[in-house]
């Protein structure tokens, strides 16, 4: 009985280093996914900006391209967000750079085509111009953002299953807890009632003794 407080503390002591262990995985959960919103950020910038320049290139009317000149604005918040959230969550950085690169020619690819058009050259011979020469980057800018989401993608699934694992043994840890503390109660009534009954007796006889 005596060595039971001891294994409270000892149960008490895992539990509440696994409670921290799970907090610490969600928050790494949280890194990866801002990583995961600031790549698609970075693609849907993109996706602007080319829907942009097919419709300026069709329709020749500027104000088609709003959504290609937000993205010139954005485009350079989104890459320092995406660069500042793959450092936080400790993901290979190596892809921001070439990523930044492919980005800023593939804007200068889309500013060509709509000089050109600007200039007065038919739409017609715009879209004949090779498509290496309009899409020469967005080969490279798919490559390097989907080897960051996939490291994101890889840790998140590898920390959901170690806070799985975490959560399942805080409540088998909690468990035990649970279960030593009620024996312990359980035990401390017994042994109480246990004296009570034996100075009872003792008592019992130390008054028949007096009365022989």
């Amino acid at each position: 009985l005596a060595t039971l407080p001891l294994g409270f503390t000892a149960i008490a002591a895992l539990a509440l280093i696994l409670v921290l262990n799970s907090g610490y995985t969600s928050r790494d959960i949280v890194k990866n996914t801002d990583v995961l919103q600031d790549t698609a950020r970075v693609f849907g910038l993109i996706r602007d900006a080319e829907g942009a320049e097919r419709d300026y290139l069709l329709t020749n009317q500027e104000a088609s391209l709003n959504p290609y000149q937000r993205t010139v604005r954005e485009m350079p918040r989104a890459l320092d967000s995406l660069a500042r959230s793959t450092r936080i969550a400790s993901i290979d950085e190596s892809d921001i750079a070439p990523l930044r690169s492919a980005v800023q020619n593939r804007l200068d690819e889309l500013y060509k085509m709509i000089t050109l058009q600007r200039g007065g050259l038919p739409a017609k011979a715009v879209w004949a111009v090779p498509l290496k020469a309009r899409d020469g980057s967005g080969t490279a800018i798919r490559i390097h953002a989907r080897r960051i989401e996939m490291t994101a993608d890889q840790n998140i699934k590898r920390l959901h299953a170690s806070w799985y694992g975490t959560f399942l043994a805080t409540m088998i840890a909690s468990a035990l807890l649970l279960t030593g503390l009620v024996l312990f109660l359980a035990l401390s009534i017994f042994f109480a009632f246990a004296g009570i009954r034996e100075r009872d007796r003792k008592s019992t006889r130390l008054n028949s003794s007096h009365i022989t």
